[in-house]
């Protein structure tokens, strides 16, 4: 649920997990003399409505099947996981059979994940029924609707429950003592379905691990909670002729928003059940973005008091603390989040109660860049580090041995950016020029760094970072998006970086290489694709992303993909925060983004001309921008391309350019009637609204 104290977990087989590191629930059929379990049956999965963050596994045999349907309720303190197991009949004949739901002591976040909260085993010490409750080491740990026909358990000396359920019975003890912490039990239902038939079965989870207060009948609480769940999913209303990309797009929004724990956001919940600020700046961006600035407050108001008496932003904060160790991209990010809030909801709130902290931020970038500002890094070997941030191990590629990342770079000259921005707003004018002196400076140090890298290991791309000369253009696209700096990079070296990044992710997806592994925080290329006009090339990568779903019907990534899903590799969270706000914010980029070059507001520019051969067309309703709120239509029509724009902002200073979305440039074009002249046959820009333009070859 959105924000809550706990999660639990639902795994692609149908176990789920009562709450972080807790025991399993597994459901079992005895049909026909046999136990039949997840590997004895075909699986498929889904989202209630193809988006909503209520997932279910279903499993298929001979007629037969068995839906777990799962969503979070409750109050957020105290959140609650409820389930509902359907049995259906779909055979022509009556079935007689048995419903074994095994409460066991695994995680269903598995052994292979290691990190935050190792998977593997549970701790299960005490088993006991009591009418209707499961008692789990003294607790009231499952509540079931209706009570079940019989309950058993043992202890991990007897034996697992599996091996009683494999005969079809249970253990005849009904409550038990494990000392080693390995206790497991079945609850049991005896079924007869007629034909067509189907029975329900609910199971209620409280993830602290004890009985709330009563909830409303399962049905009501489901209705309640999908109407909630479509009011935060679809105030922007994105319609494409690709449903699997809307619908994607929402269960990206909902995952950001149940990974988060109370004001904290989160890129996981279990691997990565912590606040980093750069994680929690992206996720920020993608919420606000998507309608949601409340979040983004009071994560805000959460993380910056932890600011460091040095001016050190930390890396991240968790139940714990800040932790002290650096990574330098921090107080870039800081001053990014600030300033993005205050874009987007053009109030100064926030930035006038945090102004002392970005005050130390700043004062804190100035002094680490002096480091590197001394006559020893003026010639031989260091002067390529000339004026940089020092080392750090924030890119994790880097944790061996901390290296002069760009990435580091790229976010602090956004900082430096956005500091200036926030000073000049407030009416801060010595800071502003002061800031803004510090961006130029920074500017010209990072780019003739760039350049000397390129020249000391004879490469055309842009690099990773300074001691190395390596490639990594996923790092990289952080100089464009966020770090707006797309016309200040040598054009040569972008594209150079980017054509050698879609030659690689090719390969991959056409088959090279053993495992086709990849970290799917590659689709923040997506949008830089797109603001470099590759926009056929954006498209090819959405749709190898989309294909790499895992699983497909879930609507999510983990933090690494894999040709073969089931191999047993560390996978990261699942869904991952972080990689779905990178997918959100790289989405929203084909239908607008702010070009910060001439301050301008580019429309349209990852549409397709298959995007717009379909009779709806594309449609946007509410898209936030940092100038207010934007609709449009584009479609083609009669042979031309149509653009209907209105909404409610304050249009930026570049106006907004509506981009030609066909290959080559258009003939002629209009503007609400109007013939437009001295075009370059790739935009038309508008300075008012409602506006209607037609372009045509």
């Amino acid at each position: 649920m959105d924000g809550g104290a706990d999660t639990g977990l639902m795994g692609e087989d149908g176990a789920v997990e009562a709450g972080r590191g807790r025991f399993s629930v597994e459901p079992f059929l005895w049909s026909g003399g046999r136990l039949l379990r997840w590997s004895d049956v075909e699986t498929s999965h889904a989202l209630e409505k193809g988006y909503l963050p209520i997932p279910s596994v279903t499993w298929h045999k001979d007629g037969l099947s068995l839906q777990v349907l799962g969503f979070g309720s409750g109050p957020a303190a105290a959140p609650v996981f409820r389930c509902r197991y359907r049995v259906a009949n779909g055979g022509a004949r009556p079935w007689k059979g048995t419903l074994f739901l095994a409460l066991r002591p695994f995680q269903v976040n598995p052994a292979i994940q290691f990190l935050g909260t190792p998977g593997g085993v549970a701790t299960l010490k005490g088993l006991a029924r009591e009418g209707a409750v499961i008692k789990v080491d003294g607790r009231n740990a499952l509540a079931a609707t209706p009570a079940p026909d019989a309950f058993g358990a043992a202890a991990f000396d007897q034996g697992d429950i599996t091996g009683f359920l494999s005969q079809g019975k249970l253990p005849q003890a009904t409550a038990i003592e494990d000392p080693e912490g390995r206790a497991s039990g079945a609850l049991r239902y005896d079924l007869e379905l007629p034909a067509g038939a189907a029975r329900d079965i609910v199971i209620d989870l409280p993830l602290p691990g004890d009985a709330v207060a009563a909830l409303p009948p399962f049905a009501e609480d489901l209705a309640a909670t999908a109407r909630a769940w479509d009011e935060k999913l679809n105030r922007i209303a994105i319609r494409t002729p690709d449903r699997v990309l809307d619908d994607t797009v929402r269960s990206c929004l909902a995952h950001l928003l149940v990974s988060r724990r109370g004001p904290a956001l989160q890129p996981g919940t279990r691997s990565y059940a912590r606040s980093w600020i750069r994680d929690g700046a992206i996720i920020s961006s993608a919420l606000l973005q998507m309608g949601h600035p409340d979040e983004v407050r009071d994560f805000i108001r959460w993380y910056a008091p932890n600011q460091f008496a040095t001016g050190r932003i930390p890396c991240v904060v968790d139940p714990r603390g800040a932790d002290p160790v650096p990574e330098n991209d921090s107080n870039g990010e800081f001053l990014y989040l600030l300033a993005e809030h205050a874009r987007f909801t053009r109030d100064l709130s926030l930035v006038r109660e945090f102004w002392p902290n970005v005050i130390r931020a700043c004062d804190f970038i100035e002094a680490q860049t002096a480091l590197r500002r001394t006559p020893a890094y003026q010639t031989g070997e260091k002067a390529r580090f000339y004026g940089l941030m020092p080392e750090s191990i924030s890119h994790e590629g880097y944790s061996a041995r901390p290296m002069h990342s760009y990435w580091d770079d790229f976010f602090t000259l956004r900082g430096l950016k956005d500091a200036a921005e926030m000073a000049g707003r407030l009416g801060e004018t010595g800071l502003q020029i002061r800031y803004a002196a510090l961006e130029d400076r920074f500017r010209v140090d990072l780019l003739a760094s760039l350049r000397a890298t390129m020249a000391r290991f004879g490469i055309d791309y842009l690099p990773g970072c300074a001691d190395l000369g390596d490639f990594d253009a996923t790092s990289t696209t952080v100089a464009i998006s966020p770090g707006g700096e797309l016309e200040c990079l040598p054009r040569p070296a972008v594209e150079a970086t980017f054509e050698r990044f879609y030659r690689e992710f090719a390969a991959r997806r056409d088959g090279a290489g053993k495992d086709g592994r990849y970290t799917p925080y590659e689709t923040r290329a997506i949008g830089t694709m797109v603001e470099l006009g590759w926009t056929a090339r954006a498209h090819e990568l959405i749709a190898a992303y989309l294909r790499d779903r895992r699983p497909a019907a879930w609507n999510q990534w983990p933090e690494v993909v894999q040709r073969d899903p089931r191999a047993p590799l560390f996978l990261g969270d699942l869904p991952h925060a972080w990689v779905e706000a990178d997918f959100l914010r790289s989405v929203m980029t084909l239908f607008a983004y702010e070009r910060e070059a001439d301050r301008t507001l580019v429309v349209g520019g990852g549409l397709t001309e298959g995007w717009l051969r379909d009779p709806a067309g594309v449609a946007v309703t509410g898209l936030r921008v940092p100038s207010g709120s934007l609709d449009f239509r584009a479609r083609l029509q009669d042979g031309k391309v149509v653009f209907e724009l209105s909404g409610k902002l304050d249009l930026p200073p570049g106006g907004i350019a509506v981009r030609w979305p066909l290959a080559g440039a258009f003939r002629a074009a209009t503007l609400d009637g109007a013939a437009v002249h001295g075009t370059s046959g790739l935009e038309v820009v508008i300075r008012a609204l409602p506006a209607r333009i037609t372009m045509e070859r």
